[in-house]
């Protein structure tokens, strides 16, 4: 079993190499996600400064499944299936 505790920008990797390029705007919105809210503190989060990474972590995963969510529909082929599996951490 894989371990309990991740960092989301790993996940947001693993789950890059699973979607396919020609999925261009689910991979651009991660893209974004990434770079904007990741790599650097996005506006809405400067508040938070102070919080704890755990804390951080956790807001963020929200955020990326609400990403997957709107941007990957319905859950019918082999990708989505394994994006699913990476993302509950079951892959």
């Amino acid at each position: 079993m894989p371990s309990s505790y991740r960092y989301v920008k790993d996940v947001i990797q693993r789950l890059l190499e699973v979607i396919p390029e020609d999925q261009t705007l689910l991979r651009e919105k991660i893209i974004e996600f990434y770079d904007t809210t990741i790599k650097n503190v996005a506006p809405r989060h400067k508040y938070m400064w102070n919080q704890a990474p755990e804390l951080m972590n956790s807001i963020y995963f929200e955020e990326l499944a609400y990403i997957l969510e709107e941007n990957s529909g319905v859950i019918d082929t082999d990708w989505k299936r394994t994006l699913v599996k990476v993302f509950a951490n079951e892959e």
